[in-house]
């Protein structure tokens, strides 16, 4: 009966310990469904992202960026989570960086950009630290939800053919 009792009180810590993270991780899985994109002629990207961030946190994830298309980059976060901003960078050794969303101002998070020749490209979130120290703040203060939504289109050939 002990034994018995041991194995189901282990079995259900297992479970719940390897389900909480993935629980928590999914609650943001749909967060960009509640972000706006750029709308048409562009296309949802299924490179988009969505997760989990806290205070102080970045996190970055590669796509691939094919040529002959435009392409629209937004990122959208909860507002606990102020200041957050995104990068592009070629995937390549020198790493060359496209655009620094810290360095075009507030509210800079969107990025239309034309694509001449495909290349693999790596998108960094950004989430600085807060105003005041973590130690201050609610758990629910220093965690949310970013999503980087990608979109694109196919641009046509101009002039003469």
């Amino acid at each position: 009966m002990y034994n018995f009792l041991f194995r189901v009180l282990f079995y259900s810590l297992l479970v719940f310990i390897t389900i909480t993270p993935a629980t928590a991780q999914s609650g943001c899985n749909d967060f960009k469904d509640r972000c706006d994109g750029s709308g048409e002629p562009y296309k949802y990207s299924g490179q988009s992202k969505s997760g989990t961030f806290e205070l102080g946190q970045s996190s970055s994830f590669k796509i691939s960026a094919y040529g002959g298309y435009e392409y629209s980059m937004s990122l959208c976060a909860e507002k606990q989570l102020k200041g957050t901003f995104f990068r592009i960078r070629e995937n390549s050794i020198d790493g060359e960086l496209l655009y620094d969303g810290q360095a075009e101002g507030d509210n800079m998070n969107q990025k239309l950009f034309f694509i001449e020749d495909s290349k693999p490209l790596v998108i960094e979130v950004v989430v600085p630290e807060g105003d005041k120290p973590k130690q201050e703040l609610e758990y629910s203060e220093t965690i949310g939800c970013v999503s980087v939504i990608i979109e694109y289109y196919k641009v046509g050939k101009k002039g003469f053919e």
